[in-house]
């Protein structure tokens, strides 16, 4: 039985991203201080989204930011890390929908 859940087809997802990368929540910030350590973001889906908001300009939909992580089980997630973390910020005053607005937020060191 536990082979059933475990050892399917979907045990692939069940890989923390970080881990997947060589790296551990512990260890992100030795490797790089802007590397957000959550099991919900990988250092490549960080690139990702932050590479995709500079193309537009520094902001984009949630849902197009979503989009930009197609192989994410849980996109949204995934942005709400980056936002806890700092790197992205949400518009406040829009519904927290599609259509509300992810800005890059820039370190206040940079």
């Amino acid at each position: 039985m536990a082979d059933a859940i475990y050892a399917g087809g979907n045990a692939h997802h069940k890989v923390i991203p970080i881990l997947a990368a060589g790296l551990s929540p512990a260890n992100c910030e030795t490797v790089h201080p802007g590397i957000v350590g959550n099991a919900l973001v990988s250092p490549d889906e960080q690139v990702t989204v932050l590479a995709m908001l500079d193309e537009q300009g520094g902001s984009a939909a949630l849902g197009d930011c979503a989009a930009a992580l197609p192989d994410r089980p849980r996109p949204v997630a995934a942005l709400i890390a980056l936002a806890e973390a700092g790197t992205v910020g949400f518009d406040p005053e829009a519904a927290f929908d599609a259509h509300c607005i992810v800005r890059r937020v820039t370190p206040a060191s940079a």
